[in-house]
């Protein structure tokens, strides 16, 4: 069975998610400093993640290049 493939999400997507969550206003951009975050909590989630392993790498592998942080 071939791996499924995950496009990296953009600043955008984050965007649209932090405003969804209240965040962000309707209007409003990510600051660096909300990137950073946002960056930061992704990488935690796939430092946990590195402990599920399978044949093509491990789950916090996906994760870093869902997020492009591979």
């Amino acid at each position: 069975m071939e791996a499924e493939q995950h496009c990296a999400i953009c600043d955008e997507d984050l965007e649209s998610i932090a405003r969804d969550a209240g965040v962000l206003p309707p209007d409003g951009k990510m600051t660096p400093e909300l990137l950073e975050y946002t960056r930061t909590i992704v990488g935690k989630c796939a430092s946990i993640g590195d402990r599920y392993t399978d044949e093509d790498g491990t789950a916090g592998d996906e994760i870093r290049a869902a997020f492009g942080l591979a």
